[in-house]
């Protein structure tokens, strides 16, 4: 479950990020920025399914302390308690849905904000590659006039 999860917010996060060029095909992300996203996600993944294994073990602990307390009752008595535990039991969940949710919202946002800062940069290697094409160009342009050759400049 946790590695789909890791497979799909990262599918998700590169196919958000990745821009079309002019003919429709992606440009392909350079695999320091997939690995990045990648870890970030996973270390998220990891730090929120350490805490849900805690809360596993911590309502296994409580329903056999439960189970203890309920031995000697009445069946009305269990009965009882059963539903006044069931009542709290779904109020927890409903708390715990809407943390979910909330938290969802929150990993949304950092996807976001991930593919924002990615599409940003991409934005800018594709100006310089058309900065590098032009200067390659303009060098190719001396030299079939015959003029005289000055080597490009780097940066």
């Amino acid at each position: 479950m946790k590695r789909l999860l890791t497979i799909i917010l990262t599918g998700a996060a590169i196919v958000a990020a990745s821009p079309a060029d002019s003919t429709g095909k992606f440009i392909p992300f350079q695999p320091k920025d997939i690995t990045e996203i990648t870890a970030l996600l996973q270390q998220h993944l990891d730090s929120c399914t350490h805490r849900a294994n805690i809360d596993v073990e911590k309502a296994r602990q409580a329903a056999e302390e439960y189970q203890k307390l309920l031995v000697g009752k009445t069946p009305e008595e269990i009965k009882a308690a059963f539903e006044a535990k069931r009542a709290e039991a779904k109020l927890e969940l409903q708390n715990a849905i809407a943390k979910l949710d909330s938290a969802s919202v929150v990993v949304k946002a950092q996807v976001e904000d991930a593919t924002a800062k990615i599409q940003a940069r991409l934005q800018e290697k594709a100006e310089e590659l058309k900065a590098i094409q032009a200067r390659i160009e303009a060098h190719r342009a001396d030299v079939l006039a015959n003029k005289p050759v000055t080597p490009p400049t780097t940066k």
